[in-house]
């Protein structure tokens, strides 16, 4: 019988519950705060770690080119924007559902064409979807520079022409799902009953709407998962020779994957923004794939098979663990270190660990299969 939790899960578990009991008992940290943080961490990245469980299904491995998808959410937002600069949209939810439907189409147009190119390099995925997200970013890296938005707010002062580096989002969507729906702690201030949104000057200490994204996101996968072409997906992974016998194309089906992959990832990105209150352009996206590729692993999932719940798992363990190892550590460092210059070394302890983290179970799902692969 297999266990639900493998070894490295159930250490990490007890990592991070360790972590968390000792900034619950610290009187230097606020564990509301961390706590708040923690799940804001989770909603924003999420869907990057659902994105990742299509591929991972129809056996094409780690999808590595998350930044096509990640680009086409920026370039959906910033068209958002510009329109809603030259009057022919309107703010709020008309215009964050705008960049959500821009980057998801994008998003899916990219998927394809790099679906059709990986099927001229089968067996070489990791290293072909690795490359083809780093010169992509690069390449848009000049788009951004010539491409023709005139929005004042979106583009360089001098010279008129150019995306800025880091845009805000302020007065257009900016945190728009944290604050729907957004509810307090127990002992803080919540809203009245029936409040959809919280007011602008607020911090939403459980963002309801966010993690309501997220969730959703990850049951209308589930949903599609269990569908004909979603069975039809997972069989192409699988056990291609059957699924080819069945009459399901494994062409066909490792295209779809990674349509819907980029697709989401797409999605993802217009949600990270918003709750991040910035646009974050040219090498910004690199930034964001390999901590979902860390997250899904960290849930269990092998090169072989993935599931949304393992995903789900992977994204709340890694983001937990990120948000509360950095204050815990440099608490008890400079409660411990005083007249002892050996230990302030220690202050860059939360760093190496995330970096070890990070890699390390990278590093363990490609140099070790799971147990199904074992046997």
């Amino acid at each position: 019988m297999r266990m639900p939790l493998q070894v490295p899960q159930i250490i990490l578990a007890a990592l991070i519950a360790a972590f968390w009991g000792l900034a619950a008992a610290s009187p230097n940290l606020d564990f509301r705060q961390l706590a708040g943080d923690g799940l804001l961490r989770i909603g924003m990245n999420g869907i990057f770690v659902l994105a990742l469980v299509p591929p991972l299904r129809a056996g094409l491995g780690i999808n590595f080119g998350l930044p096509l998808g990640f680009i086409a959410g920026l370039a959906g937002v910033v068209t958002a924007m510009e329109l809603r600069q030259r009057g022919w949209s309107a703010g709020g939810w008309p215009e964050f559902t705008l960049a959500a439907a821009l980057a998801v189409t994008a998003g899916a147009a990219l998927g394809y064409g790099y679906a059709r190119l990986l099927e001229r390099v089968q067996g070489q995925e990791l290293m072909v979807g690795f490359y083809v997200g780093l010169a992509a970013v690069a390449a848009m890296s000049i788009v951004w520079l010539i491409a023709p938005y005139r929005s004042p707010e979106l583009i360089y002062p001098i010279g008129g022409q150019g995306l800025k580096q880091t845009i805000p989002l302020e007065g257009h969507f900016e945190k728009i799902l944290d604050h729907w729906g957004w509810t307090g702690w127990p002992e803080g201030e919540p809203l009245a009953p029936g409040a959809a949104r919280a007011p602008a000057e607020a911090r939403p200490l459980v963002p309801a709407g966010l993690l309501g994204c997220w969730l959703a996101a990850g049951l209308a996968l589930a949903g599609f998962l269990r569908t004909r072409a979603g069975i039809a997906l997972s069989m192409a992974g699988g056990n291609p020779r059957f699924a080819h016998i069945a009459g399901a194309g494994v062409p066909p089906m490792r295209r779809l994957a990674v349509v819907l992959s980029t697709a989401l990832a797409a999605f993802g990105m217009v949600v990270f923004v918003q709750s991040l209150g910035l646009v974050q352009l040219y090498k910004a996206p690199l930034g964001n794939t390999l901590p979902a590729v860390a997250a899904i692993l960290i849930g269990g999932a092998t090169l072989k098979r993935a599931t949304v719940l393992q995903a789900l798992v992977g994204a709340i363990f890694f983001q937990l663990l990120l948000v509360v190892s950095p204050p815990v550590i440099n608490d008890l460092v400079q409660r411990y270190s005083a007249g002892r210059e050996s230990l302030r070394a220690l202050e860059n302890l939360p760093d190496i660990l995330r970096v070890l983290i990070l890699n390390g179970f990278i590093l363990y799902a490609l140099t070790r299969g799971g147990p199904e692969e074992e046997r």
